[in-house]
């Protein structure tokens, strides 16, 4: 495996091809590439945007879901020097215009069935100068395909360092309003190159690709992971259990990254289904239940191993390591270069195997939170980023992570916080307090569940509270339960009292 030093993503790109320039690289059910073709297709991407006045450090947001076209535009802008904001395409109009209107960005690209609520929330912020299409053309009649097309295939002239952003990506904050994670091109070229070291992949190894690219822990182990080593990819737009299992046994796939939910419905839907090509299967984005790690085990015959990484830390920090020792409900050893510790309200850390907040130094570690400096300052405290979740360490040095400072729900791999759902609750005409938890579901991980006091003299339904979040988010922050009390448990200045809720759904 070779080091990473100040890499860029241009220069992984480079050295892949020349070694396995001529091999198959990505593909999905439209297209293929190989590595030499993914580079002239990311430099047509870069001199196209170039074209339309996008320029080095310029924000190009994006609303995609899963394809070869997302990937050669993730490099391409990379090869520019353009910061690409990669959105949910799920979010509405109002949550990307907040993004929009924190992060400036010059262009937005988006697939046609998103295109409506993209061209809405552009309209709303200055910034923007061109609504792009991928697939299809926009209002203004650009299309990426037809822009690439007239644009010259060699790299262009300048293009980004090893410091320059790569992207921003957005995670919400405790306040509820999200918090764009600046990641450079040598935080994610680099975490890449120690996630193939760690889970030992070569050229010949063939990855399914489900996880959306739009998140950092697919930007990073399905697309330049792979490409350190020049092994092949095959991207699905999104993920089914049956037809995940189908391209695994007709690519003979040996290698799977997913969160939990997805691995606890694949080895429900297995059956007969011919996937004895896989070796690696790894789960992240969320808490691993040891019944799904049992249940996967027994039908697919592999270990199945975990790791974690906040999105800020690019996203991967620690995995247990394939060949080693393998410890269920552990997320394994940190990436050699990663430092991890566990420390008190203090940041002294704390004994081995005691409880604290587990925090993270190395390489991989974004450059801080954008246009949020006081932000960017707690989180960074002492030159550690500090994680929010609780943790441990043992004598042989795995981490496992026991519960989370904040309250953030993990519905899918995704994050979703209270603080945001419950603002819109609060927005219902009819609603006095509301408290917002996650509850355990054996598919998602976890769902969300919100408990609700009325106003003196009304009554709602839990449909009708669920019909007005459905209007104003993505269907994923929706909650699917919905709890009416008299009252509920406040602390002493007045806040709901989180703990006591999710101690009382535990006990349900």
């Amino acid at each position: 495996m070779w080091e990473v030093f100040a890499l860029t993503i241009a220069q992984l790109v480079e050295k892949t091809v020349s070694k396995h320039g001529s091999r198959a690289a990505f593909s999905d059910e439209r297209q293929s590439m190989t590595y030499s073709e993914l580079q002239s297709g990311a430099s047509r991407v870069a001199n196209a945007l170039a074209n339309l006045g996008v320029k080095k450090g310029d924000r190009l947001a994006v609303s995609l879901v899963n394809s070869v076209d997302f990937v050669a535009l993730h490099c391409g802008a990379a090869l520019l020097g353009a910061v690409l904001v990669p959105c949910n395409p799920m979010l509405l109009e109002n949550e990307l215009a907040f993004i929009y209107n924190d992060c400036g960005p010059v262009a937005v690209v988006s697939h046609p069935p998103f295109l409506p609520q993209v061209q809405a929330a552009a309209a709303q912020v200055p910034s923007v100068k061109r609504v792009i299409g991928l697939g299809a053309p926009s209002q203004q009649g650009l299309s990426l395909s037809e822009l690439m097309a007239q644009a010259d295939s060699k790299p262009p002239a300048g293009g980004a360092g090893s410091d320059d952003l790569l992207c921003i990506l957005y995670t919400s904050g405790t306040t509820g309003r999200p918090k764009g994670a600046m990641l450079t091109q040598h935080n994610i070229a680099w975490d890449a190159a120690r996630c193939a070291e760690a889970i030992r992949i070569h050229e010949r190894d063939i990855f399914i690709c489900v996880l959306p690219i739009f998140h950092s822990f697919a930007i990073t182990t399905c697309i330049y992971t792979p490409a350190v080593v020049g092994a092949r990819v095959v991207v699905l737009e999104r993920f089914a259990p049956r037809v995940c299992l189908e391209a695994m046994a007709r690519e003979k796939a040996t290698v799977l990254l997913g969160v939990p939910p997805m691995f606890a419905m694949l080895a429900r839907y297995k059956g007969d289904t011919d996937t004895s090509s896989l070796r690696i299967a790894i789960a992240g984005g969320a808490p691993l239940p040891g019944s799904v790690v049992y249940a996967f085990e027994e039908a697919f015959g592999i270990p199945l191993l975990e790791g974690d990484g906040p999105t800020e830390c690019g996203p991967v920090t620690a995995v247990n390591p394939l060949g080693g020792k393998h410890k269920v409900g552990s997320i394994g050893l940190p990436l050699r270069g990663v430092e991890m510790r566990v420390v008190d309200d203090n940041d002294r850390e704390v004994p081995v195997n005691e409880i604290g907040e587990i925090v993270v130094r190395g390489p991989n570690v974004m450059k801080g939170y954008w246009n949020q400096p006081e932000a960017t300052a707690e989180a960074m405290r002492g030159g550690w980023f500090h994680t929010g979740d609780l943790g441990k360490v043992d004598e042989q040095g795995y981490f496992y992570i026991m519960d989370r400072k904040k309250d953030m729900i993990i519905v899918s791999g995704i994050n979703v916080y209270p603080r945001e759902v419950e603002d819109i609750l609060m927005t219902h005409a009819k609603v006095a307090v509301a408290g917002v938890i996650g509850v355990p579901d054996q598919l998602k991980g976890e769902e969300i569940k919100a408990v609700i006091q009325l106003k003196e003299g009304e009554t709602a339904t839990p449909q009708e509270i669920i019909r007005f979040c459905s209007e104003r988010m993505a269907a994923y922050k929706v909650p699917r339960y919905v709890e009416f009390r008299e009252e509920l448990p406040l602390t002493a200045t007045g806040k709901v009292l989180k703990r006591a809720l999710r101690q009382e759904a535990a006990k349900a």
